[in-house]
């Protein structure tokens, strides 16, 4: 009898235990989630700032451009 009831005993300790590692496995499954989310959000904001980077170097290239050729387009006027 008493060997009985220790076994049942330690089947519900068992079974709290499994259900113990579960409810630990889902919630650092929920942890791996939110970290993939804010490494993608970063990962986002990152390739935006680079756009911008690059967008703002263009148009520099550009105004620098235009620059040269209003300079040089002058000098040719002097010229003739």
């Amino acid at each position: 009898m008493k060997e009985e009831k220790q076994k049942i005993e330690n089947q519900k300790k068992q079974r709290l235990k499994i259900e113990k590692q579960h409810q630990q496995n889902e919630r650092q499954k929920i942890k791996l989630k939110e970290q993939r989310l804010k490494a993608e959000e970063q990962k986002l904001k990152d390739q935006k700032a680079k756009k911008i980077r690059e967008d703002d170097l263009k148009l520099k290239e550009e105004k620098l451009r235009l620059e040269f050729l209003e300079k040089q387009r002058i000098r040719q006027e002097k010229k003739n």
